[in-house]
């Protein structure tokens, strides 16, 4: 992953430590930090400011997507193993996983207090940060590929492999 300046469009530093390629990166909600979600299995946390990597959390499978809680106290990530997982932020601990797909999760997002996700099952699932299932959310024929809620909460927005 690459920080570049918006103002020239230069690289200002080359957050390295993946072997594999790197699927998603974000910003932490202060921008101190970015998590990095890759096929090597592994997500990191780095430092900004040194561009340097603070912290991996290793996944038996490919990490596809990581990010912060609104408070930044949080790392969510999904992987090709039909649980998301939830790590604390400055110590790496696994606090929970989030059970219920029957196959991969494609992605994996917080939304407020919430984390939706997306699983190549055909369903998005809506859970409370403590990891129970609020709502499952079927109908697509094929994997579901993104989902987000609206701003006031009373839907929910998917995209999906069958169009």
């Amino acid at each position: 992953a690459r920080l570049f300046a918006i103002t020239t469009g230069s690289c200002e530093k080359t957050l390295k430590g993946h072997l594999g390629e790197v699927r998603s990166a974000e910003f932490s909600p202060d921008g101190l930090r970015v998590v990095t979600a890759s096929s090597d299995g592994s997500a990191k946390l780095f430092c900004v400011t040194a561009g340097i990597c603070v912290r991996t959390l290793d996944h038996p499978c490919a990490v596809v997507a990581g990010s912060f809680s609104p408070d930044g106290t949080w790392v969510l990530t999904a992987s090709q193993n039909v649980a998301p997982r939830l790590f604390n932020a400055d110590s790496g601990r696994l606090e929970r996983s989030f059970t219920g797909h029957l196959g991969a999760v494609h992605w994996a997002t917080f939304s407020g207090e919430r984390v939706i996700t997306a699983s190549e099952d055909g369903t998005a699932r809506l859970y409370d940060v403590e990891g129970s299932c609020l709502q499952a959310f079927s109908g697509h024929l094929d994997t579901v590929t993104s989902a987000t809620l609206s701003r006031d909460g009373g839907s929910l927005l998917t995209t999906s492999a069958d169009n």
